[in-house]
């Protein structure tokens, strides 16, 4: 069962949205690295996993498009009700269980880039 009651931070709606312009600044800098494969893997706060999933949807939009890493957000969309305490109740980090999760798709991403 999901908790419908959470403690959010003053900082987790109030940090300015993460832009397009952002993105391909991640983007210059990954293209400019040509002796390994740069993989950028941005987290979604608490407040964006919860309240509003298209904050920052911009930025998510462009980040894929460009191919820069896993898609967290969806990620943290899909799993949002369905792991109980994705991130601390008292915090605005994941938890244990948000690490494994989160883990295990920047694992999967990893593999696919790999072929595998």
């Amino acid at each position: 069962r999901s908790c419908e009651t959470m403690l959010f931070l003053h900082d987790d709606n109030t940090t300015a949205e993460l832009t397009r312009e952002q993105a391909g600044v991640m983007k210059k800098m990954a293209d400019s690295v040509h002796t390994a494969h740069v993989v950028w893997v941005v987290a979604p706060n608490k407040y964006t996993t919860y309240i509003n999933p298209r904050y920052s949807a911009p930025f998510v939009d462009a980040f894929n498009k460009f191919g820069l890493g896993p898609d967290l957000y969806a990620a943290a969309q899909t799993a949002r009700w369905k792991i109980k305490d994705l991130y601390f109740p008292n915090d605005s980090h994941w938890s244990t269980a948000g690490h494994l999760y989160f883990g295990g798709q920047i694992l999967s991403w990893l593999q696919k880039l790999d072929g595998r």
